[in-house]
């Protein structure tokens, strides 16, 4: 039985949120006369083109995270890759609502963002998420070796 580590909101999260400055930028642009507004143009596009950078770049790298009694699935939504829980390293927060996780994989450190379940960091938006908790957990009895 595999435990969901990161949040359902992941898909919308990956993919539809970073579509919003797109789609604003396109009403605006269709919206505005740009004979009379000539001067406030270009920089308005500008600011559209930074704000999907500033929400995409955090969002691009985020996976799909599940877990079973003995691996890490590691999904982005086309690939499903699996890790032993044996190879995790280190769980850590990341800009508040992000989680990295630390796997080691073949000879070198990577990192893997999620986003962590709404419910639970609604309840408890500053200390460590319980699903967290059980995950560090199940990560000690793997690198204890008791099982």
């Amino acid at each position: 039985m595999t435990k969901r580590l990161s949040s359902i909101l992941t898909f919308p999260y990956k993919f539809i949120v970073p579509l919003i400055p797109v789609v604003l930028g396109i009403i605006v642009n269709l919206k505005i006369e740009k004979d009379i507004n000539q001067g406030y143009f270009i920089p308005l596009n500008l600011f559209f083109i930074l704000f999907f950078f500033a929400v995409f770049l955090p969002l691009k790298n985020l996976k799909k995270i599940e877990y079973d009694e003995n691996n890490l699935l590691i999904s982005n939504f086309i690939n499903i890759e699996k890790i032993s829980l044996k190879d995790v390293i280190q769980v850590k927060r990341w800009l508040f609502y992000f989680y990295k996780i630390s796997v080691k994989s073949d000879n070198h450190i990577k990192k893997i963002t999620i986003l962590s379940p709404a419910r639970e960091r609604i309840i408890r938006p500053f200390g460590k998420l319980d699903s967290i908790l059980e995950f560090e957990k199940n990560i000690k009895k793997k690198n204890n070796g008791s099982c």
